[in-house]
């Protein structure tokens, strides 16, 4: 299966480090709009064409699907060129700037008969994948899904148009994750309330309510200038108050559901799941000497996925629709922010 990868920025090396774990793939052009950049990681992988026009590697008849690896505000315009060239697309997270633009793109990969697959990896965590299952297992009845995200992202090796609030600022460029997140466990979303504060022109320690049309409810906490190292948390509860955490950080699952009643062995019985967990994170990211291993298999099963659904002509892992949701819940939540309103979803 050859593959063309649009933009050569930090995101393409990392898919393009999984294209070269996946059987049968094969990365055979790149482009971007600065043409030294694309010689350069041309020349680092071994790839033989390289363009500084898009539209020059979208000509190439070889191709089975295009990876898009741009920044998000120009999506829209690439990922219809490429529908309108006849190429699949693989398109990095956030979908677009707007639900409108996403469903132009929609509109325009359903015309042409290309398949279409944003890459939301969070939801191949195989930590999330369990607590998925534990939530459709038909036992736990869900009454919250909450996710926590504090990281200071100021030190963090981000473009520094992420920040930019015209292009969605890091609500569009980090907050995307745990918003598809949100719709995975509730898909039934009714209403948004969002609360909090600007800082230097970017939302920053706030929180959103989410209320569902069945009586479960979901909560997202933001703080984007954190002095905790690194928290990314998830939790389920059950109407019977029984749970499970998910660290994202670690892929690490912990299932509170059949614990003890009693406080002290229940206080017990987490302390031993949570050691044992971050144990095994600790030697899976010494096996693999990469403390970005959890976050690469993510990658790394979402695209597998994504090959093997154009293989046997089946639909996309992560579909356009699902990408145009999130964008529109993340839509609802800056007008809630803005407006200190209920806003509807949908």
């Amino acid at each position: 299966m050859k593959v063309g990868i649009i933009g050569c920025g930090e995101i393409s090396e990392i898919h393009m480090a999984i294209f070269r774990k996946l059987e049968n793939v094969e990365v055979v052009a790149v482009s971007d709009i600065i043409l030294e950049k694309a010689k350069k990681f041309a020349d680092k992988w071994g790839i033989k064409k390289f363009f500084i026009d898009y539209k020059d590697l979208l000509e190439l008849e070889e191709l089975d699907f295009v990876d898009i690896c741009t920044p998000v505000w120009t999506h829209a315009s690439i990922a219809i060129d490429t529908a309108k060239s006849g190429h699949n697309i693989l398109l990095e997270k956030p979908m677009a700037l707007s639900s409108k633009e996403c469903e132009n793109m929609i509109e325009a990969s359903k015309k042409h008969g290309v398949s279409l697959c944003v890459n939301h990896h969070n939801l191949f965590y195989p930590s999330i994948r369990k607590a998925k299952a534990l939530v459709d297992s038909g036992y736990f009845d869900l009454q919250s899904f909450e996710v926590s995200f504090y990281k200071n992202l100021y030190i963090e090796k981000l473009p520094a148009w992420a920040y930019k609030p015209e292009y969605g600022g890091l609500l569009w460029e980090v907050g995307t994750h745990p918003t598809y997140l949100q719709l995975f466990f509730l898909p039934d979303i009714k209403n948004v309330y969002a609360v909090g504060k600007k800082s230097n022109l970017v939302y920053d320690g706030f929180s959103v309510l989410l209320s569902s049309s069945n009586g479960s409810f979901g909560l997202m906490k933001f703080c984007f200038t954190s002095n905790y190292r690194e928290e990314y948390l998830c939790q389920i509860t059950s109407q019977n108050g029984n749970g499970a955490k998910i660290f994202i950080s670690l892929d690490s699952f912990l299932d509170k559901s059949n614990y003890i009643s009693k406080a002290p062995l229940k206080f017990i019985q987490e302390e031993k799941d949570l050691l044992r967990s971050w144990t095994k994170a600790t030697f899976r990211a010494l096996y693999h000497r990469n403390r970005y291993y959890d976050f690469m298999n993510s990658k790394f099963l979402l695209m597998k996925s994504y090959v093997e659904s154009l293989s046997n002509n089946l639909s996309p892992p992560v579909p356009p629709e699902q990408g145009k949701d999130t964008i529109l819940l993340l839509e609802c939540i800056k007008k809630s922010l803005e407006t200190e309103k209920v806003v509807s979803y949908k």
